[in-house]
């Protein structure tokens, strides 16, 4: 048993003198090479321009390709117009009108057809009509959420305002 309290004790004696003991001092020493770092330069720098074949004309960049020429007597391709596969329908008007008043009980029209065939009898063309629900107030003075909207000629507008249609916003 002496012996581990001996053993202990140096073990003990041998831990506090290495961490209070004296620790050795690092000096920090410059570094011997230049810093890689780059230096602030504030003298103008040409700027480098690649140099290439000059155009005469001033139309920019990139140059207008070039057309390359057929050999003699060969016909070349037929250039066909493009043709826009979504033509916009100039000179047409949405108008929109509410099947009818909330609380009242009774609709103006019923369907499309009905809503259609005054304007037709009045000798405007209708080039496409729909019915659609769009949210309304609730109240009975409001219109009812079923809307007849069609689409006119600009030269119907006026006739077609008259009969209680309104140009849609």
């Amino acid at each position: 048993m002496r012996n581990i309290k001996t053993i202990f004790l140096m073990s003990l004696i041998l831990v506090i003198l290495t961490a209070c003991g004296a620790a050795v001092e690092t000096t920090a020493t410059p570094a011997a090479e230049p810093t890689t770092l780059p230096q602030p330069n504030t003298e103008p720098r040409a700027t480098v321009t690649p140099l290439g074949e000059t155009t005469d004309d001033a139309s920019g960049y990139p140059a207008p390709p070039t057309t390359t020429p057929y050999p003699e007597g060969y016909v070349g391709p037929n250039q066909s117009p493009t043709v826009n596969p979504y033509p916009a329908k100039a000179g047409f008007v949405w108008m929109i009108q509410a099947a009818g008043i909330q609380c009242e009980g009774n609709m103006k029209y019923n369907n499309v057809e009905e809503a259609v065939a005054p304007l037709q009898e009045a000798g405007i063309a209708v080039e496409s009509s729909m019915s659609m629900n769009l949210a309304v107030c609730e109240a009975c003075s409001c219109p009812t959420s079923l809307h007849f909207r069609i689409q006119v000629a600009e030269d119907d507008v006026k006739a077609a305002e008259a009969l209680g249609w309104g140009v849609e916003q």
